[in-house]
């Protein structure tokens, strides 16, 4: 899952569908390890003991790494090309096979000349949520990837049920400090001619991530907001607001009755069992901010780079009392 584009750090996010028929969105988890960016790499952490997760392999890429999102058993990494002065232009993306994580094999890859915010896979097609449009990629043949379709607006996050694509952009002025987001809805049904069957503006709160619980899309962007996706039409139904920086993206997680959001250095656990309306059970202050969030049985896994400088890696925060998360350990990637 993604900070700004001052920064290039576009986020991966895992969003956990356990109440979705359809895969909602790649993390950064396969079997018992995690891949974590680092610099012009990736490396690939065993956290089968969630007290000790330690280094097993690394994959050079050609550039910094911005995100990891695995789909099955294929492994999607983007990375940026750095200025010799400063600053990073799109670089592009590699598809890995991770059937077997602790041998990693290329498949394929593919130069871009803008940034992804964010891959949605079904089957053998590629959402890309880009900062302009959204495209599909047929990446049935890894080894040839072909650009398909570009359709509807500037996108932060994708979720989608059947052949309904949900979309939220926005985000929060550095000059003003003023925030506000878009949602969409696409209906897929006929590939050729993509309509919107609805929309709503938030003109309170940004819209950085983005998942699908029953009808309802839960979307983070400082703090969560929830609409009903079977009203016309759309209005924000509940809301709730985080305090702090709001140029940190909010990142999403979920699984069983509880709700994940990652904001600035807080994970934040909602109750989700009587939507529209979250209550906050309980949260945990981190060490760093951290960028990327998993949630899987016990733990929560979040992985990035110090924006403000500092070692990047992997926090593991353990969550079975929901009302008592608390951090069990932190792999440093700078000292594997």
């Amino acid at each position: 899952m993604r900070y700004d584009t001052a920064v290039f750090l576009l986020i991966l996010f895992l969003l956990t569908a356990c109440q979705q028929p359809e895969l909602v969105n790649g993390g950064f988890l396969a079997g018992h390890y995690a891949f974590v960016p680092h610099d012009n790499s990736v490396h690939l952490v065993d956290i089968s003991n969630a007290d000790n997760p330690h280094f097993v392999r690394h994959m050079d890429l050609p550039g910094p790494v911005s995100t990891v999102e695995i789909f099955g058993q294929r492994a999607f990494i983007h990375y940026v090309t750095p200025y010799p002065g400063g600053g990073y232009s799109p670089g592009g993306m590699q598809i890995v096979d991770v059937s077997d994580p602790t041998e990693p094999v290329l498949l394929g890859q593919m130069a871009q000349s803008d940034f992804t915010n964010e891959l949605l896979v079904t089957n053998d097609r590629v959402f890309r949520a880009r900062y302009d449009q959204i495209e599909t990629l047929d990446v049935q043949d890894p080894a040839n990837i072909r650009r398909e379709l570009v359709f509807g607006r500037s996108a932060n996050a994708l979720a989608i049920n059947g052949n309904a694509l949900v979309a939220v952009w926005g985000g929060c002025s550095l000059r003003t400090g003023s925030c506000s987001a878009q949602l969409t809805r696409y209906d897929l049904t006929n590939l050729e001619e993509i309509t919107i069957t609805g929309e709503l503006s938030n003109p309170a709160m940004p819209g950085f991530d983005l998942l699908l619980l029953e009808n309802y899309a839960l979307v983070g962007g400082f703090g969560v907001w929830v609409t009903d996706l079977t009203q016309s039409p759309l209005v924000v139904n509940h809301s709730t607001a985080f305090t702090g920086n709001p140029y940190y993206e909010t990142q999403l997680a979920h699984q069983g009755n509880i709700l994940y959001a990652l904001q600035n250095d807080t994970l934040h656990l909602f109750d989700t069992t009587n939507l529209p309306t979250l209550v906050e059970v309980g949260s945990v202050t981190l060490p760093t901010v951290f960028a990327n969030l998993a949630v899987r049985g016990d733990y929560a896994y979040i992985t990035g780079k110090n924006p403000v400088g500092g070692p990047g890696g992997l926090l593991v925060v353990d969550v079975r009392e929901a009302e008592r998360p608390y951090l069990a350990s932190f792999y440093d990637a700078s000292q594997p």
